[in-house]
């Protein structure tokens, strides 16, 4: 699940990814005349994303070159666009070379576009931390503070809001602060407030907090708009702003960018049948098309059926669908309704949607593998392999994602033919467990069945060395940095099945240069770590001294990237010296 869709396919799609190969290539060489020149006729490459999401600018940052730098800067490039592994930006990159130039450039370029003050850090820090002393402390001492921001561009007011603490956006409103300010991505807090959250199973409940913030917000001067109207389920009210204003039904871009600033989207995700009962009869166009570009383009479409897919909602995907809503629903990394009717085990709507001209797969067609990647029902699947073996791979993908080790092994049987970056990918797939993760896990899905097919996977011989195509990272170093929502103790059977198939434990990759032991520490996985060091892991082994593991132990990720605030870093620290870590 979760496969992106791009918008264009065939020669046009060729054509960009062989632009963004050639710009990459040219940038990684330090040619200022070839990128000077792609960037003259095709000047989006400077922010296309290539392989495992590395830009342009990561591989200038990579190798030091700042002239292209800057011309990939000056074109639109970002130096803080992570890759989408190992999550690391252009400046990282710079710094852990050591290319100061390049990263200090990248820095100031940052700056310069940017409109944070220190000010603006620390207070929303505070508010993130719901910290009402620290808060007032800053804003006795600079009362103009209240309007500053953060590196992303949010408000204190943001801030609090997102993390619904009542108190500070109050004390926060009684200082002055805005109530109708955008931030970077175009939006206020109270779409903050009363916005579409996560339903993934590992994602936590909505705050109640949150539609009481809105209430304050509105009662303190935040804008009542047709999208507002529709997030709180006030049909009267939309009725009343689309009488007087009936363009606003489809425009999206006076709200924020994205598919869900459509009211629509906003009304369905909520459940308010009426009020898209109202939208629909004044024109409002349900499937909400929406061209994304975040590093690649997508059309998505389909947001109001999604939202009812994923909330189990039949009466809204019946009326969406009745009023001309397309089956085959596109989100960018989300899935689509129909893998979301089957994930959630709902037979009602998964029928609905196959009448309305649904199909199992994503992009362009039928998916091999569909089925059993989102639910028990593995016989499709089966018969397609035992129809045509060239299946066997695809089906592969989905036996193991969905937990099914009687598919993965006749799948196998098949003998498909895997490259080592194949292998690598498939073993972190089974690592996922993901439908042991998803709302409902409807079925039998087991932990259990995902170690065997894991296993499997080993026995046949996946090599449990494979390495990714771009950062060289190990099975082994993913069982750290794999999907936070896999416990500590799923992490250690995966880790423990690859070192006794033969898996190095003192193995550097990724652009960290790191072993899984620094990877474990890093992404704060006590058990993990200590699980490593026993089975002989090296605590001093690095290629830079920043990237050792008792380096990470003082500077952790896990609370930033995953968080996870249960371990303390002198912990860990501990650990590591007990087993010999140097400073």
């Amino acid at each position: 699940m979760g496969k992106r869709t791009s918008r264009r396919n065939g020669p046009a799609r060729d054509d960009e990814t062989a632009g963004v190969a050639e710009i990459c290539k040219a940038a990684r060489g330090g040619d200022v005349d070839s990128v000077q020149a792609i960037l003259k006729t095709k000047p989006d490459l400077a922010r296309r994303d290539g392989v495992q999401g590395y830009q342009a600018i990561h591989y200038a940052a990579r190798e030091g070159h700042l002239e292209v730098a800057r011309l990939l800067l000056e074109a639109g490039a970002s130096p803080t666009r992570v890759t989408y592994r190992e999550r690391v930006s252009a400046i990282d990159m710079a710094r852990n070379q050591g290319h100061t130039d390049v990263a200090e450039a990248m820095e100031a370029w940052r700056l310069r576009q940017s409109e944070e003050t220190e000010t603006g850090v620390e207070l929303c820090q505070a508010a993130g931390r719901g910290d009402l002393e620290r808060l007032n402390e800053l804003l006795e001492s600079d009362p103009s503070g209240i309007h500053s921001v953060n590196r992303t561009g949010d408000t204190a007011l943001h801030v609090a809001v997102e993390n619904h603490h009542v108190e500070i956006v109050q004390q926060l409103l009684d200082r002055g602060a805005d109530p109708n300010r955008t931030n970077a991505r175009g939006k206020k807090p109270i779409h903050l407030a009363l916005g579409p959250r996560p339903k993934r199973g590992w994602d936590p409940p909505p705050s109640p907090l949150w539609p009481v913030i809105g209430g304050i917000l509105l009662g303190r001067g935040a804008e009542y708009d047709l999208w507002v109207a529709c997030a709180i389920g006030d049909v009267e009210g939309a009725r009343g702003i689309l009488d007087t204003d009936p363009e606003a039904v489809n425009d999206w871009a006076r709200n924020y960018p994205g598919m869900d600033a459509y009211p629509i989207a906003i009304a369905a995700d909520k459940g308010h049948l009426e009020v898209v009962r109202l939208l629909l009869e004044r024109g409002a166009d349900p499937d909400t098309p929406y061209d994304k570009y975040e590093g690649y383009p997508v059309a998505e479409r389909g947001a109001p059926l999604h939202a009812a897919a994923l909330n189990d909602d039949l009466k809204m995907a019946t009326l969406l669908l009745e009023n001309g809503a397309s089956a085959h629903t596109v989100m960018d990394a989300s899935g689509n309704a129909l893998n979301w009717a089957i994930a959630n085990g709902n037979d009602a709507m998964e029928k609905l949607l196959l009448r309305h001209g649904a199909f199992p797969g994503f992009d362009d067609g039928v998916a091999p593998g569909f089925y059993a990647s989102n639910s028990d029902n593995i016989a499709v699947d089966a018969a397609l392999v035992n129809s045509d073996p060239s299946c066997a791979k695809d089906v592969l993908k989905g036996a193991v994602h969905g937990g099914h080790p009687d598919l993965v092994t006749l799948c196998l049987s098949k003998n498909p033919v895997f490259s080592e970056s194949e292998m690598h990918d498939v073993l972190c797939l089974a690592m996922r467990m993901w439908r042991l993760r998803c709302p409902a896990n409807p079925g039998k899905a087991q932990a259990e069945h995902f170690y065997a097919c894991f296993g499997r996977l080993l026995d046949h011989g996946f090599d449990p060395n494979a390495r990714d195509t771009k950062g060289g990272l190990t099975p082994l170093h993913w069982t750290a940095e794999i999907t936070w929502h896999v416990s500590e103790q799923d992490r250690i059977v995966f880790a423990e099945k690859l070192i006794d198939h033969g898996a190095e434990l003192n193995v550097l990759g990724g652009e960290r240069q790191s072993t899984p032991l620094a990877m474990a520490v890093r992404f704060e996985w006590p058990e993990l770590a200590r699980f490593m060091l026993e089975a002989g892991a090296d605590p001093n082994l690095a290629d830079a001294p920043w990237a050792t593991p008792l380096k990470w132990s003082e500077n952790p990720q896990g609370h930033k990237e995953y968080a996870r605030l249960d371990t303390k870093i002198t912990e860990m620290g501990a650990l590591l010296r007990q087993y010999g870590a140097e400073n």
